[in-house]
């Protein structure tokens, strides 16, 4: 998945094994339509790509929620395979946290010139967090 604008967020899969494939529709909750489906490649197993533009439908942005998705691929507008997914979508970036850097274990600050071949230095912070679990 993709944040693209305000609230759209880009869901991107493939399928391979068939250059025949019509169309793709997705469907993610009360949300379905036409996917944009790539060209074929020449060769086998003519690998396509195709993406599909949801629009999140609540204010604030998912950070963590889980949403199940169905694709369908359609030859000549009859469906010939079906797939499920369940999406994790998550465009809130985890909380800042502050880095330290240390040089010869004694702490640097920003703009230090070190003026020595071969330093130890170690960056190092506390874990962060956000919806999905990160942990670190």
């Amino acid at each position: 998945t993709h944040l693209s604008g305000s609230r759209a967020i880009e869901v991107t899969g493939l399928f391979t094994g068939s250059h025949a494939v019509s169309g793709v529709s997705v469907s993610i909750g009360d949300h379905s339509g036409p996917a944009v489906l790539s060209a074929p490649a020449d060769t086998w197993p003519f690998t396509r790509t195709w993406t599909y533009a949801y629009l999140w439908p609540d204010d604030s942005l998912p950070d963590g929620i889980t949403r199940t998705a169905e694709v369908t691929a359609t030859l000549e507008g009859q469906p010939v395979a079906t797939t499920q997914a369940i999406l994790t979508l998550d465009v809130v970036p985890p909380a800042p946290v502050p880095l330290t850097l240390t040089g010869n274990g004694v702490p640097l600050e920003p703009r230090t010139t070190i003026r020595e071949a071969a330093p130890d230095l170690v960056l190092s912070w506390t874990p962060s967090s956000d919806g999905s679990g990160l942990g670190s």
